[in-house]
């Protein structure tokens, strides 16, 4: 048997169907399939290491510190950025892996709607 998550095959699991989906619903909405964060960029996680230091060291605003920010990643050589770009590698492969898993889930809920929806014999 090729079944895996919910009694779905998993093939499905490989299928990117769903993603846009499942990555934009409306998070309020308890009905709706749940939210798989997007991926971090490279950049995003140099973001995250270094902002808050240099809005200190500026003691400026959000828009100075950006700009700042964005100087020293340009600035840094490919060797400084290898920790940051393997961060991002880590964060897609937990993407891809956490949205199949919501596809399947989704795609699980989608198809019990349509078996309650179909007549059984005898009604």
């Amino acid at each position: 048997n090729n079944t895996g998550l919910v009694g779905i095959s998993l093939a499905a699991l490989e299928a990117p169907t769903l993603l846009y989906y499942i990555d934009r619903h409306d998070s309020t909405n308890p009905n709706m399939a749940p939210t798989v964060a997007r991926a971090k960029t490279a950049f995003q996680f140099f973001q995250t290491d270094r902002l808050a230091d240099i809005k200190k060291e500026l003691g400026g605003s959000m828009g100075a510190a950006m700009t700042e920010l964005s100087a020293r990643w340009k600035a840094l050589s490919d060797a400084d950025r290898a920790p940051y770009a393997e961060l991002e590698a880590e964060d897609r492969e937990r993407y891809r892996r956490e949205a199949a898993i919501a596809d399947a889930e989704a795609i699980a809920v989608q198809e019990a709607k349509r078996n309650n929806l179909v007549a059984r014999e005898g009604e």
